[in-house]
């Protein structure tokens, strides 16, 4: 049979409690990794002593390989760059030159998910999303206003200023047309009128 013995995450030796390596039959108790670990690294060793440097290792990482792998010499097993979920490593031994395996070892493992891909991080995004779209069509909105009154105050300004340009002309008029009445006036007196007019004339003229 063959033991789990050891586990190094990111090749510093991680302690795991004597009961996490009790066995069940051939089973581990499950572990848990942090989602940090880039380097997954098993210690383990044949319980076939007599044989212990002929030893042979096949093996197989359910959720990262799709066959078996081997057979290795080393006793010790290295993964990188997990993706975070749950695995099973399925591990036997047999002596060099024979066929027989031995019965298979069994450790389940849970890669822990990372705070970025948890639902809570998703929340998170999806508020952010949703301030920052309301920003954005909030800003939008603002300046379409603001350029729509701003049209609008030059369009009464143009307004304004014609009409007093219109009322300004018509003063002109009315006033050359007074002045001309005035000049006919003045043509029409008699001197001696004319002097006692010319004050009054002068007077509405003002």
């Amino acid at each position: 049979d063959v033991l789990f013995t050891g586990v190094y995450l990111d090749n510093q030796e991680e302690r795991i409690p004597e009961e996490k390596f009790r066995y069940v039959g051939n089973e581990t108790a499950p572990l848990i990794v942090p989602s940090s670990t880039r380097v997954l690294t098993f210690d383990l060793v044949s319980l076939d002593y007599a044989y212990a440097d002929m030893i042979l290792y096949e093996y197989m990482l359910e959720g990262f390989d799709k066959y078996w792998q081997g057979p290795v010499s080393q006793s010790q097993l290295s993964f990188t760059n997990l993706d975070y979920g749950k695995y099973t490593l399925r591990v036997k031994a047999k002596v060099e030159g024979s066929e027989v395996l031995s019965n298979e070892s069994v450790l389940k493992f849970t890669i822990l998910t990372p705070w970025y891909v948890t639902s809570w991080a998703f929340a998170a995004y999806g508020l952010v999303f949703v301030i920052v779209f309301y920003m954005l069509v909030s800003f939008r909105f603002k300046r379409k206003a603001a350029l729509a009154e701003a049209k609008r105050m030059k369009e009464l300004d143009n307004i304004k200023s014609k009409y007093f340009d219109n009322v300004s002309h018509e003063l002109r008029t009315q006033l050359t047309l007074i002045n001309g009445i005035q000049g006919s006036l003045k043509d029409a007196f008699s001197e001696r009128d004319k002097t006692r007019f010319d004050k009054s004339l002068d007077i509405l003229s003002r």
